[in-house]
């Protein structure tokens, strides 16, 4: 949800649609195609596991790092198959270029129209595309110079995971906030958003310290069932033979460990939920502390800004006039067709239209 709700390569995605209804047909297509590709994930998953749960090549260290089980499941597979694993190798290709385009893309149109053009506002927009375009390379390089850092720091999706849970996780629970909550405002939003980062940034360094200390949660493999004949290897750098390896099975714990410990070894696939959870909780606190000690300061919103179920609900439960405080009784909206103006009822929420903003 934060990469399809925060992320700049979504919103340009958005944006390239002419209205919303396509953009909700876009999505719908992009869930469909979303569903196969991670049940073919899981099904990888579980197929690489009934190969290697008697005979793990981490175990044996024939491989350095779990992101290497899928390449040399293929490269093993793919033996007598002429062609095979370069297919494979092409499709991880176009894969990586796919992402890796959208985001220099993205990157180049935030660093291009939210800086440069605002610092030199007079610059035309042949000059700004040239710009972008030496932005897209500048960024290309910079990005491909990651490669040899990335190498080094384990396991790249936990890392990926905890990045994207340190930032969108909160950026995602402020968006929800503002669409949820009534009486959020700016100066609770802002505090929220400041204590929820360094909250995500501690629980993530945390983890990374505590990992000696942390039940080991995998499923159990062994060794027990390796062919020692099909298991040596070599590299220019390295020699390995199972002959002369002492094997050992690995198995899940079961240490007694500290309340501490339980609470950082929640998988590093929910800190994006952690930290949206951690901004909305804190953001809403935050938000009625400033409005109890400034009562003068409360600023309504625009109803259409609010999901409109939400809203409802609230509005059961609060009186009128409470919500008075929170939303402005009479909304301007745009209109759809001929750019009109209209007054509604906030409370009036049956129909939208294309652009999602219309009461009609």
């Amino acid at each position: 949800m934060p990469f399809y709700a925060t992320s700049q390569i979504q919103i340009q995605r958005y944006l390239s649609v002419p209205n919303i209804s396509s953009c909700r047909k876009a999505l719908l297509v992009n869930l469909i195609g979303i569903v196969i590709i991670v049940g073919l994930t899981f099904f990888i998953g579980l197929v690489i596991f009934a190969k290697y749960h008697n005979c793990d090549p981490l175990t044996l260290e024939i491989i350095e790092k779990p992101d290497q089980l899928l390449p040399a499941f293929a490269a093993e597979t793919s033996k007598g198959v002429p062609g095979l694993l370069g297919l494979f190798i092409a499709g991880l290709t176009a894969a990586s270029l796919s992402s890796l385009s959208s985001g220099l893309t993205a990157l180049a149109s935030i660093t291009t129209y939210d800086y440069v053009n605002k610092l030199f506002p007079h610059l035309s927009d042949s000059k700004l595309s040239l710009i972008s375009k030496m932005n897209t390379l500048v960024l290309g390089l910079v990005s491909y110079s990651f490669v040899f850092a990335i190498e080094n720091m384990g396991n790249i999706l936990q890392m990926l995971s905890s990045f994207v849970g340190i930032l969108s996780g909160p950026i995602f629970g402020l968006f929800t906030l503002g669409m949820f909550i009534p009486w959020a405002n700016s100066k609770g939003v802002a505090l929220g958003l400041l204590t929820s980062f360094p909250v995500m940034i501690v629980f993530t360094i945390g983890t990374q310290l505590n990992l000696s200390n942390m039940t080991d949660q995998k499923l159990p493999l062994s060794t027990d069932g390796c062919d020692v004949s099909n298991y040596t290897y070599s590299s220019t750098t390295s020699s390995f033979n199972l002959l002369d390896k002492e094997i050992s099975t690995t198995g899940t714990d079961c240490d007694d460990s500290s309340i501490l410990v339980e609470l950082l070894s929640v998988s590093y696939m929910w800190y994006s939920t952690i930290g949206c959870f951690t901004m909305f909780i804190l953001g809403s606190i935050y938000s009625i502390i400033i409005d109890r000690l400034y009562p003068k300061n409360i600023r309504s919103v625009d109803a259409v800004c609010f999901s409109p179920p939400i809203l409802t609900l609230w509005y059961r439960i609060f009186s009128k006039e409470t919500m008075t405080l929170w939303i402005k009784e009479k909304v301007t909206i745009l209109g759809s067709e001929n750019g009109e103006l209209h007054r509604k009822d906030p409370f009036d929420f049956n129909k939208f239209d294309d652009y999602g903003s219309t009461l009609q």
